[in-house]
């Protein structure tokens, strides 16, 4: 059976090894994040992107506190120690600076690297949404900012008053949508 989906996968475009942002989503990203840079994402999961975006040859910040979320797929369910494990065998040897801690406090503690390229995958809510895109004072004018799981509602309503007013659209594949600091939506 394992095979019979991993060829299906294939022929749909699926990576089935690529465990929350897959596919062409994943493709997308990769397009538009930049080489020898400098990233950050904000919620990271099982590490699949911040390896990607590691072997870019960039500078990957990465925050995420993996905490239980018994109410929710969207988030770590009820064993994030599994989804840490994961985590960091996928960074292992890559160039990522890990924050074990909510978007919220990072910010706190934060004083470094301007980004050329903001991940946003975290909790999926309004209210974090909020804090989240605080972390666009940090992102180099004309630099990127992603956003994972638009259609869901929360992120979407949060898109439609918050980023597509102030910066430009880019694209979308899937539930992605990327946007551009520094030049204002027409």
């Amino acid at each position: 059976m394992k095979l019979r989906s991993w060829i299906k996968g294939k022929l749909i475009g699926i990576d089935f090894n690529a465990l929350g942002v897959a596919g062409i989503e994943l493709d997308f990203l990769m397009k538009h994040v930049p080489s020898n840079s400098v990233v950050m994402e904000i919620g990271c999961g099982y590490g699949q992107t911040t390896k990607r975006f590691a072997e870019k040859g960039n500078k990957v910040y990465a925050i995420d506190p993996f905490l239980p979320h018994k109410d929710s797929n969207l988030l770590m369910g009820e064993k994030p120690h599994k989804i840490k494990e994961k985590f960091f065998k996928n960074i292992l040897g890559k160039y990522v600076i890990h924050y074990y801690m909510t978007s919220e406090n990072a910010l706190k503690h934060y004083d470094g690297d301007k980004f050329d390229f903001i991940f946003i995958d975290g909790e999926h809510s309004y209210k974090a949404l909020e804090i989240d895109i605080k972390w666009l004072k940090y992102l180099k004018k004309d630099g990127l900012v992603a956003f994972h799981d638009c259609t869901l509602p929360e992120v979407n309503d949060f898109l439609v008053k918050h980023v597509f007013p102030k910066y430009e659209f880019i694209g979308s594949r899937e539930s992605t949508f990327i946007f551009r600091k520094g030049r204002r939506r027409k």
